[in-house]
């Protein structure tokens, strides 16, 4: 059985039925893109499809198994287009990947930053499909204030559409030899980020589930300070299941362990399933 059809049926059950009634609930106030009727909860697809699977078979089994939006890795026009019209097709929604954000707080880069802003814009805003635009996986805060400029200059270009951005985990190292979140600590992190950037949706990544299926000590930790900081902004958050063996020390996925990471993830309040 295909991961994607594994999770749509897990997801299929009571729980899950009882958050998609609220359908309004996961959505973000203006936001032009609409979930399918029979797909209210956003569950995301990440980091996929690939080019190789621009196919009408997997996006209309994708669509078959629950996923309502996805985050193919295209930095180019010609795949987006594709992907674009597939997600038009099967009722999948993209975030989409390709604007130079790294260039706003670059003054030399000032002319070159708008005319890509305005270039993806131009290509994304009317398409139904399209639903918002993806800038930073796992951003240190000193990407902050670029992130944050782009949402700005972005939020004025086309106000139905929003970023995304995706936070660094409670394990992400903070010493003195290696800081990827570029703060003290994580609460600070996440604190600067709300403040900074300002989200439509807080999203963040945490794979809990390790070799013979131990829990990180963390994982419910990281829940709390993303659910309190969601709370506090008034905005939704989205939360990870590690669904493929990620590197070594990550395992084969069972419908168990499926279970708790979606499961878990929903308790605390997510309203989105990546």
């Amino acid at each position: 059985m295909r991961l994607a059809t594994r999770i749509g049926l897990i997801l299929s059950t009571g729980f899950l039925a009882l958050f998609s009634a609220h359908a309004s609930d996961p959505m973000i106030p203006g936001w032009a893109w609409k979930a399918p009727a029979d797909r209210p909860f956003p569950i995301i697809g990440w980091g996929g499809p690939h080019s190789h699977q621009l196919t009408d078979e997997i996006w209309g089994d994708m669509a078959a198994a629950g996923v309502s939006l996805c985050m193919p890795p295209f930095p180019y026009d010609e795949p987006n287009k594709k992907a674009l019209a597939l997600g038009r097709k099967h009722g999948i929604g993209i975030v989409a990947i390709g604007v130079e954000w790294e260039r706003a707080d670059k003054p030399e880069k000032a002319e070159s930053f708008e005319a890509n802003l305005k270039s993806k814009v131009s290509q994304w805003a009317k398409e139904p499909a399209f639903a918002a635009y993806r800038l930073k996986d796992e951003p240190g805060a000193v990407s902050f204030p670029a992130l944050a400029k782009t949402r700005d200059r972005l939020k004025e270009l086309d106000p139905d559409h929003w970023c995304y951005n995706n936070l660094f985990p409670t394990y992400a190292p903070v010493t003195e030899k290696e800081n990827y979140l570029q703060s003290r600590n994580y609460q600070e992190y996440v604190d600067k980020y709300m403040e900074m950037c300002r989200p439509e949706v807080l999203s963040y990544d945490h794979y809990g589930i390790r070799t013979n299926n131990v829990v990180t000590a963390d994982y419910y930790e990281n829940l709390e300070i993303i659910r309190t900081a969601a709370l506090k902004h008034n905005v939704p958050f989205w939360a990870f299941a590690l669904s493929t063996p990620l590197r070594p020390g990550f395992p084969e996925p069972t419908d168990g362990n499926l279970r708790f990471q979606l499961y878990s993830c929903l308790a605390y309040g997510a309203r989105g399933l990546q």
